[in-house]
């Protein structure tokens, strides 16, 4: 499905994840991810995204952050 804007001209979305084991019911922790997206003129965008990481004990807590410039031709 494509990307519906959400607050005006704005794409807005966030999504959690819930990482376990299938077997043993290892908790890997979660995950919080979010986006927003501006596009201009129908073929330019620009795009800034995060990751939250919560490791709970298993690895290492992590957060990241991301930035893109894009073009349609």
């Amino acid at each position: 499905p494509e990307d519906v804007p959400v607050v005006g001209k704005l794409l807005i979305k966030i999504i959690y994840h819930d990482f376990s084991s299938d077997i043993g019911g290892q908790d890997y922790g979660d995950e919080v991810d979010w986006l927003i997206k501006k596009t201009f003129k129908k073929k330019y965008s620009i795009l800034i995204k995060g990751a939250h990481y919560n490791s709970k004990g298993f690895k290492t807590d992590t957060d990241k952050i991301w930035f893109q410039l894009g073009a349609k031709f």
